[in-house]
């Protein structure tokens, strides 16, 4: 039987447009980011590669995807950090 594959693409959370460092999320950003990894772990989505651009609100957004799952006790895998995302 032929695995069912499903390939989830999330964007990055909301940047600071008028920051200094626009490649940094804002506080609405990382409530986005927060906000999607509560979504996924309640809705028992599970990951078997993650993949990510090498951006700074790349790596922010799934590191608030990540805190979500660690307070539930889960792990996701390393991601596979790809410029060609950026």
């Amino acid at each position: 039987m032929a695995k069912h594959l499903t390939v989830h693409a999330l964007r990055h959370a909301q940047a600071s447009a008028l920051a200094q460092d626009y490649d940094e999320l804002s506080a609405l950003g990382h409530a986005q980011a927060k906000r999607v990894g509560e979504y996924l772990v309640s809705h028992q989505i599970k990951f078997d590669a993650i993949y990510v651009g090498a951006l700074k609100r790349h790596a922010q957004t799934l590191a608030g995807i990540s805190a979500a799952y660690e307070h539930s006790g889960q792990a996701l895998p390393a991601p596979n950090v790809l410029p060609e995302l950026n």
